[in-house]
């Protein structure tokens, strides 16, 4: 079966963006149009012949908030620079070689391509810029090797006059702040959360994967806009560090929350006893008086002791003492499901702590530990990389061949976007990139036919300041949301590339049509590239998804690490980045996005298990079946047989309560061989209801 087409939303549908207004879109459309009159200016200040970089500059760097736009900024700049470096080393080598140096570039854009898909939003975007500066310094340099200083010099001033641009407009004139996008993300997210771990804390009612798919990939990134916070100075209103760590425990409070369901999921159809009946009542109770984000600080903190009163009230002595004495399943269950709706209440109070910090400025902020939350997703960035590289082989060769200049232009745009739209776009907006720049060239035609009509009779930059002003207004005001980037990016390519405006007066009404004609062949380019060369379809996103999940698992079960946040972080990333982009209506789809929800609570299980280990909370022979556990779990995920893996863990739990039941067992010891037992039966349970199986398996 084909994969359906991903949705998508077009730019010139009807009125709708008519009827979208808002502050935002009209803060955001002002602010490009402000940034993109400014770069105008300093370029005609300076007297460059090359403005139209400022002006390409002003879109790719222009974002919603100052700290995104300066993110951008910088990672753009550092780009621009080790770009530049790059091609004139290139150049003082290979200027007179023309196969090494297409060979030189080509291997460039591999490595910035993939080295850009692990890094965390605009920081990939560095690298992006790095491989497209890189073509255009040794593009526009050709044979003359000594005039790629001056190029490069020139590249870099006009990326400064951007930059320099932004940073006034958004840091100044119309700033908005990345802790308010932050802060609202997290507030969003945490009602879902919280609504989802009511649902889970009552029997029968478990968590659907739709539910969680859009949430997932919405908390995996907000370490994206963590990090635009952290780079903003001038209207940052929360600490880094205390955001970090409500995030942390957010995402934990889901996964919690998870295995809150499938230890109630567990009890279907049993007869529940009153201690776990009054356990879920109360933490739904619990759940239900937890006040808005934006509630008094004590009210807060008031609510996590709440749930900490509640953690005391739930007596799990009645439930060790019959599972020590009966060891049956029944009562294993029972007691499962009373240490998850406790260890939940436990992680929910430690996250309404985490969140009354952030707004206490008396509050300390926490010391956390850095952690890498992209997945290291080899293979997907060696295509990444690889997909440009040979985009940029493939056209240079046409453009040698053919001695056209239409292809040397079609090979520098076309393998610039092709490594850059991966670090900008999203997933979706990709596959129809190439429909994208193409409607947007079409749809900026007419606007740069009339400007290259009136311009010569404009005589004060003011009057062309309006002018170019309202253009770029009024495209990014319809473009505002981010699945219509990609249109607003091929309307700024276009008027750049038709208009090229300077000091000197050349417009002509020919350079819209002699524009068209050099930009026809790119967006079909551009749709061959995102859907021949290694389509990110449903298809490939399910066996990266599959991929992540086995190789995240390995890396929990061998337990060399405690960086169980980092885990977790890399989990959400993968779930977020592959699963955020399926269709659920697929049965497959769905089973493999369930599996890596359990993967996810699996592998922060293990870490729990191997953190006992290695503080000396397990009884020996405990600390050495651990390994045998892991191996079981891992073989379960592998599509391996699964009776050998219960039967492992079985003998596991027994073991465990065997050791537990024993009269001359310390307390600590006895204490962490129950929570042994317990780990293992969640374990066993996400086995035994084949939960760790891929859609293959």
């Amino acid at each position: 079966m084909s994969a359906p087409s991903p949705p998508h939303r077009n730019a010139f549908d009807g009125a709708r963006w008519l009827a979208g207004f808002s502050r935002e879109r009209l803060v955001y459309a002002t602010n490009v149009a402000l940034i993109a009159v400014l770069a105008l200016a300093g370029s005609f200040l300076l007297d460059l012949d090359r403005s139209y970089w400022a002006l390409l500059t002003v879109a790719l760097v222009s974002q919603a908030s100052s700290g995104l736009t300066v993110w951008r900024s910088v990672a753009r700049l550092i780009g621009t620079l080790v770009g530049a470096a790059f091609a004139l080393v290139v150049l003082a080598l290979f200027a007179q070689n023309s196969a090494a140096v297409v060979a030189a570039l080509a291997l460039w854009i591999l490595a910035v391509g993939m080295l850009a898909r692990f890094e965390v939003g605009l920081d990939a975007y560095a690298y992006a810029v790095s491989g497209l500066t890189a073509l255009v310094i040794v593009f526009d340099t050709g044979s003359n090797a000594p005039t790629g200083f001056e190029i490069a010099v020139t590249r870099t001033t006009e990326t400064l006059i951007g930059i320099a641009a932004a940073f006034v407009v958004l840091l100044v004139v119309f700033p908005v702040s990345a802790s308010r996008v932050l802060t609202n993300a997290l507030a969003d997210s945490r009602t879902k959360v919280l609504e989802l771990s009511r649902r889970a804390a009552a029997v029968g009612d478990e968590i659907g994967v739709e539910e969680t798919q859009g949430l997932t990939k919405a908390l995996s990134g907000a370490y994206a806009n963590l990090r635009a916070q952290s780079l903003e100075r001038s209207h940052r209103r929360i600490s880094t560090r205390k955001a970090t760590e409500a995030t942390n425990r957010l995402n934990r409070l889901l996964i919690a929350a998870e295995r809150m369901s499938y230890a109630m999921a567990g009890l279907q159809g049993a007869e529940l006893s009153a201690e776990v009946e009054a356990a879920s009542a109360r933490i739904v109770g619990i759940l239900a008086a937890v006040p808005p984000p934006d509630a008094p600080i004590a009210a807060i903190r008031e609510q996590a002791a709440a749930f900490r009163a509640g953690v005391a009230e739930m007596d799990l002595r009645p439930a060790i003492r019959d599972l020590v004495r009966r060891a049956d399943r029944d009562t294993s269950r029972e007691a499962m499901a009373l240490d998850a709706l406790r260890g939940f209440a436990l992680d929910a109070a430690g996250y309404l702590d985490a969140e009354a910090a952030i707004r206490d400025p008396m509050e300390p902020p926490p010391r956390t530990e850095r952690i890498a939350p992209r997945y290291p997703d080899w293979r997907a960035a060696f295509e990444r990389g690889l997909r440009p590289a040979l985009v940029f082989l493939g056209l240079t060769t046409l453009w040698i061949a053919s001695a056209s200049s239409s292809f040397e232009t079609l090979a520098l745009i076309a393998a610039g976007l092709c490594v850059t739209l991966p670090a900008i776009a999203p997933r979706a907006a990709l596959t129809v990139g190439g429909q994208a720049l193409g409607l947007g060239f079409a749809a900026m035609f007419l606007p740069v036919l009339a400007l290259e009509a009136a311009l010569p009779y404009v005589e004060t930059f003011t009057a062309f300041a309006a002018l170019v002003g309202s253009v770029f207004f009024v495209f990014f005001y319809v473009c505002y949301d981010q699945m219509l980037r990609t249109y607003a990016l091929g309307g700024a390519i276009f008027l750049a590339t038709a208009l090229q405006p300077s000091n000197t007066e050349t417009y002509d009404a020919l350079g819209a049509f002699n524009a068209m004609a050099a930009l026809a062949f790119l967006p079909p380019v551009i749709v061959a590239a995102f859907t021949v060369l290694f389509p990110e379809n449903q298809r490939w996103l399910r066996r990266h998804l599959d991929d992540a999940g086995t190789r995240l698992l390995a890396r929990a079960a061998r337990g060399r690490d405690a960086r169980a946040d980092e885990f977790l972080a890399q989990s959400l990333d993968a779930i977020g980045d592959y699963g955020g982009d399926l269709d659920l209506a697929e049965p497959a789809n769905r089973t493999d996005v369930r599996r890596s929800r359990a993967v996810a609570a699996a592998g922060l299980e293990l870490y729990e298990l191997h953190r006992l280990r290695r503080l000396g909370h397990l009884p020996r022979p405990l600390a050495a079946s651990l390994e045998d556990v892991a191996e079981a779990v891992q073989a379960e995920a592998g599509s391996r047989d699964g009776a050998e893996a219960r039967a492992t863990l079985d003998t596991a739990r027994r073991e465990a309560l065997a050791l537990a039941s024993g009269a001359d067992m310390p307390e600590l010891a006895r204490a962490g061989a129950l929570r042994f037992a317990l780990g293992v039966e969640f374990l066993e349970l996400l086995v035994e209801d084949r939960r760790l199986q891929a859609a293959g398996g």
